[in-house]
């Protein structure tokens, strides 16, 4: 049936109709967003990624408060899954499955 766009206050949502739920239309990140999504869905803390990318934890904080306001993400895990989608990050499917065994 295709996506249906809707607005709600300022951000625009992508709606699913063949699911239902509702998904960020993606607004431009930049390319230090785009860096520090990718390292926070590769597991690192605000810490680590300020150490790796030179900047202060807080700069780290701000960034984060910014994706997750632009793509109107709730947590984490959406943060994640987001960055998988979109192919910020790879799964590596033979040491995921590993892991889970």
């Amino acid at each position: 049936m295709g996506d249906v766009i809707r607005r709600v206050g300022r951000r625009p949502l992508s709606i699913n109709n063949q699911e239902g739920r509702e998904m960020p239309e993606a607004r431009a990140l930049t390319k230090r967003e785009q860096e520090v999504i990718r390292l926070v869905a590769e597991g690192f803390k605000n810490r680590e990624v300020a150490e790796k990318l030179g900047i202060r934890v807080k700069t780290v904080e701000t960034h984060r408060a910014n994706i997750m306001n632009k793509l109107a993400l709730r947590n984490v895990a959406q943060l994640i899954r987001y960055a998988i989608q979109k192919g910020l990050v790879k799964i590596d499917q033979e040491a995921f499955e590993e892991s889970i065994r």
